[in-house]
């Protein structure tokens, strides 16, 4: 018992002894933490909330129940979040917002990269460093979340990167048929010239 007494007396004295050091150390990490949380800049997130729609992607009625359903919407949906977190759709928010015009993208721009390189590659690389995109839980939903300095600019390219997905969806999904088209006006056009010759020489 006296030994255990001798033992917190000590280390009460020894703690005393360097009670200056611990008030410094302890003042220090005070003042440190309150500097960074007023210096440092505020982060705001905004979620925008995309709707995948399986059954059109497809091209049929899919069935809960059905294992072979279960699978083509999982691997459609692992697609659809790898297209809206792409460079391709992240260059297209770029254009949306006129980022590129923005004063405070080209210092960042040139201070970074002095100058070389795209702009909007650039801009669209760092955007996808400060989105999140997450898939609803047993839903059709995906979350689109942008973090950035203002509430204003996380909504807006939160939005944008919705809509930039959108038009991607859109462009794929026409881009056959509209190849198709140009591929009839083509044959259209040699038909055409085929239909002219001839009657020229029967003339």
């Amino acid at each position: 018992m006296e030994h255990n007494t001798l033992s917190l007396a000590s280390l009460f004295s020894a703690l005393w002894s360097r009670r200056w050091a611990i008030i410094m150390t302890t003042t220090v990490s005070i003042a440190v933490a309150a500097w960074l949380s007023i210096t440092a800049a505020p982060t705001f997130q905004a979620t925008a909330t995309i709707v995948i729609d399986y059954d059109n992607a497809v091209g049929e009625e899919l069935d809960a129940k059905s294992t072979l359903a279960a699978g083509l919407q999982e691997n459609y949906l692992t697609t659809q979040l790898g297209i809206i977190g792409s460079r391709h759709v992240a260059a297209k928010v770029v254009e949306q917002l006129g980022l590129e015009n923005e004063q405070s993208w080209k210092d960042a721009f040139n201070e970074n990269t002095e100058g070389i390189g795209s702009a909007k590659d650039w801009i669209a690389g760092v955007l996808l460093e400060y989105l999140t995109v997450t898939p609803g839980k047993n839903s059709r939903l995906v979350n689109v979340t942008y973090t950035a300095q203002t509430p204003e600019m996380a909504a807006a390219i939160a939005n944008a990167f919705a809509t930039a997905y959108q038009e991607t969806n859109l462009e794929m999904n026409t881009q056959p048929a509209r190849k198709e088209a140009q591929q009839f006006e083509l044959l259209l056009a040699e038909l055409r010239e085929s239909l002219v010759g001839a009657q020229r020489h029967v003339s």
